[in-house]
């Protein structure tokens, strides 16, 4: 154990001071031991541990401030990688067939019946087939659009005898049965084609 060689009492200085002065006999303090100097800074004084401090955290809020710099080009590289690849995923999904299935199902009606066809503003007729013969028979007539589809979701839950009609194509008649609770798709993924007239 180190002791200082200065007596706090007298001010004696002697290599002999030990936990007392060899002068007057006062305790000697620990307090005043003289620290040894270590890369240029004294750790032995309260101000100089201060000043160690004070450097330390100029030192860490330097590293702070230049890591938290504004954008650099690599920050811009990082965010044009990443809308490119978000735009290449979302076209990826647009066009695989899964989505446009999804996509598709999701404009059906909670009932009645969906038509899709290849051949647009092709001319819809749809005849109910009553199976009292005293029962008046239901009709619904439409026109497919642009699209080449059509959605009836009033149509009730019966048998139908579905007609598709277009200038200079054959007629296609199918026997259609809508069911209760559900839509009832004709034409779907397969869409309807009607052949040319000139057609054998």
């Amino acid at each position: 154990m180190f002791f200082s060689t200065d007596c706090p009492s007298c001010g004696c200085s002697d290599p002999l001071n030990g936990p007392y002065c060899i002068r007057c006999g006062a305790a000697t303090s620990v307090s005043r031991i003289k620290a040894p100097t270590q890369a240029g800074f004294s750790w032995g004084k309260k101000t100089k541990e201060g000043t160690i401090y004070e450097q330390v955290i100029t030192s860490v809020d330097k590293g702070i401030s230049q890591s938290s710099r504004g954008p650099t080009w690599l920050h811009a590289l990082a965010i044009v990688l990443g809308l490119a690849l978000g735009a290449f995923l979302a076209l990826a999904l647009m066009y695989s067939p899964d989505f446009q299935s999804l996509a598709t199902r999701m404009k059906w009606p909670a009932t009645g019946l969906v038509v899709y066809s290849q051949e647009p503003n092709a001319t819809l007729s749809l005849k109910s087939i009553e199976k009292d013969p005293d029962a008046q028979s239901k009709y619904f007539d439409g026109s497919l659009g642009g699209t080449g589809s059509l959605a009836l979701p009033a149509v009730s839950a019966g048998d139908y005898l579905l007609t598709l009609e277009k200038s200079g194509k054959k007629s296609f008649v199918q026997l259609v049965t809508v069911k209760q609770g559900a839509p009832t798709i004709v034409g779907y993924p397969e869409k309807i084609k009607l052949p040319d007239e000139m057609d054998m």
